[in-house]
């Protein structure tokens, strides 16, 4: 090809619209994660209408943060861009979102800095690096702590203590950690921070510079971030508590007063005759009272120029100017069932109507505590008693007279009236009238009530029974992993297999857990130690091996000991709990409650 022919092609190559349309990036701003993939693996989805924009193939997914998010692939931490083309090789063992173009990295027991590129802008030689603007860190000395699963950064609201230092990416201290805790104050990079001192014997916050200086001296007692221009402080003066505001550069734009103020919304603000108690009002960004009046309960929607207010039981819209006008969510369909029966809100209330939008019930009820199933009547309350709207629409007892009362289960409800309990069908027949001092449990056809200071099991029908068996089913799912995978035994050996029973981990093991985040955890018993297993069957080495692990965990609850090795404890819990699940066993082990709590 001749010189100036070859030059026009580079030339066409470097014009072409297709190159520029190819070189574009996807838009990432409502792109999340989800981790419902085969194996347990991760996806990104348009969090509005539901599309896979990423498919899934990582073992963990974060948010997209300035055009990249982090992701775990065979145990190693990388970056991928909105293609979801790997842009960073993953090589950290945690990696936190890019704030002011820094993230921070967790390599072995220590974090650094690096940039768009990848590139290690500050070494791996702290517990934590938060990016704070484009040129200085955050950073708190000594070795990471295990157990954490994130790094979270300036975009979250408040880091407990550290003590915490300024280090420029230059490599020195910009100031040494001297800060007892911090908290975000902008999120824009403008190098403005709630900071404590560790000596302070007040412990009240002030604005830190990005330079070391204090634009706002250790004053408060608290300081929220900026929400619209606008960040709440407290502060405590001859035992009362005031409130104010600030504005972007640290100036008190709202003076302190014995008030509640609350972070501003869709340009409303929101008070409170005191912090604690008292009305509520509305106020705009120099602390005005919006319509120079205060309500008993007040609403802000995110969009829109008609906030919501309650006054004397019955809710109204409120304009930017003050006026009162029409309530801006009449009419609004709270929840509709196939039949055509819907709960519509009007003045905070719920109305009940038809497919024609007639109402079935005169009244308007007080708001629903939760959805209907639309598969048995549901609870409603009206002036402070209790009833249920059957699957036609219409009240089962007009009006609502019950105390109190349970929901349905297996057609038949606990209601309380006049301080007795009694049982109701789905019709709303008395099947048995209140006549009990208790309702206690419904097991296997009967009931448990108390009558007199004893417990009984009656029928429906009013005869007494010996208590049921309290036995225990397994979930028929119990077992599965999802996408075709099933947990699987041969032998008193665990595995998991296909649908079709190929084996994706041969039965080998003495306890399993299903896939999550692309691994299974399985006991490997020449280590002592749970380890990692992939999809190909192999044990890895990323994530670490650990000496415990659980198919679930309760919170404020503990795995009962069956061991004294925890090791072993946790092999044999799992164990049983698979046992369980085949049948083999009656019931499950344990799940024991933290001091306090009662069992499960």
């Amino acid at each position: 090809m001749p010189t100036r022919l070859r030059l026009a092609a580079c030339v066409f190559l470097l014009v072409s619209p297709l190159t520029l349309a190819s070189a574009q990036e996807p838009d990432v701003t409502r792109a999340v994660p989800t981790c419902d993939g085969k194996f347990g693996l991760c996806r990104y989805v348009d969090r509005v209408t539901g599309q896979e924009l990423v498919p899934a193939r990582f073992e963990r997914a974060m948010r997209f943060s300035e055009g990249l998010a982090a992701v775990r692939i065979d145990g190693r931490f990388g970056y991928i861009d909105g293609r979801g083309e790997v842009v960073i090789a993953p090589q950290f063992d945690l990696a936190g979102d890019f704030y002011q173009g820094l993230a921070e990295v967790l390599v072995g027991n220590r974090t650094g800095i690096i940039n768009h590129k990848g590139e290690i802008v500050v070494p791996p030689m702290f517990q934590r690096a938060i990016p704070f603007t484009k040129e200085v860190i955050l950073a708190v000395e000594g070795t990471w702590t295990s157990g954490y699963y994130e790094l979270p950064n300036l975009k979250e609201a408040v880091y407990g203590p550290g003590p915490f230092g300024l280090y420029h990416v230059a490599g020195r201290w910009v100031r040494r950690p001297d800060l007892r805790q911090i908290g975000a104050f902008e999120r824009e990079g403008r190098g403005l921070i709630w900071a404590m001192e560790k000596d302070s014997k007040t412990r009240q916050f002030g604005l830190l510079a990005s330079d070391g200086r204090w634009v706002v001296e250790p004053q408060y007692d608290y300081g929220a971030a900026l929400t619209e221009e606008r960040a709440i402080v407290r502060k405590r003066v001859g035992g009362a508590l005031l409130t104010g505001a600030l504005d972007p550069q640290g100036q008190l734009v709202i003076p302190l007063q014995p008030w509640g103020l609350f972070y501003w919304i869709n340009g409303w603000g929101m008070a409170r005759e005191s912090y604690r108690d008292g009305k509520y009002a509305l106020v705009d960004k120099n602390g005005a009272i919006i319509g120079g009046r205060w309500f008993d309960k007040v609403e802000r929607g995110e969009e829109g120029d008609v906030a919501r207010v309650l006054i004397d039981g019955r809710w109204v819209g409120l304009d930017r100017a003050g006026n009162i006008v029409p309530n801006p969510r009449n009419g609004r369909v709270t929840a509709t069932c196939p039949s055509g029966i819907r709960v519509v809100e009007i003045d905070g209330r719920a109305q009940i109507t038809d497919a024609n939008g007639q109402p079935t019930v005169p009244y308007l009820l007080e708001p629903l505590v939760q959805r209907p199933d639309c598969e048995r009547p549901f609870s409603v309350s009206l002036n402070g008693k209790w009833g249920f709207v059957g699957l036609d629409g219409r009240l089962l007892f007009d009006p609502p007279r019950f105390d109190t009362q349970y929901g349905f289960d297996a057609g038949y409800a606990a209601v309380k009236q006049v301080g007795k309990w009694g049982i109701i069908d789905t019709t709303g027949r008395f099947v048995l009238e209140p006549t009990f001092d208790q309702f206690l449990m419904h097991r296997a056809g009967l009931f448990q009530v108390e009558l007199s200071g004893r417990k009984l099991w009656i029928t429906a029908t009013g005869e007494e029974r010996p208590e049921p068996p309290d036995t225990y089913m397994a979930p028929p799912e119990m077992l599965e992993c999802g996408h075709g995978l099933k947990l699987v035994e041969r032998e008193g050996h665990w595995g998991i297999a296909e649908a079709d029973g190929r084996d994706v981990i041969a039965p080998r093991y003495r306890a399993l857990v299903c896939f999550k985040q692309g691994i299974a955890w399985a006991p490997i018993d020449n280590r002592r130690q749970w380890c990692p297993v992939g999809p190909d069957g192999a044990v890895r080495e990323r994530p670490a091996c650990k000496t415990t692990h659980y198919p679930y965990l309760v919170s404020h609850f503990y795995p009962e000991v069956l061991h004294q090795d925890p090791f072993e404890s946790s092999v044999l819990w799992t164990r049983a709990y698979l046992e369980w699940g085949t049948g083999k066993r009656a019931v499950p082990p344990r799940m024991l409650p933290e001091r306090g709590g009662r069992g499960g």
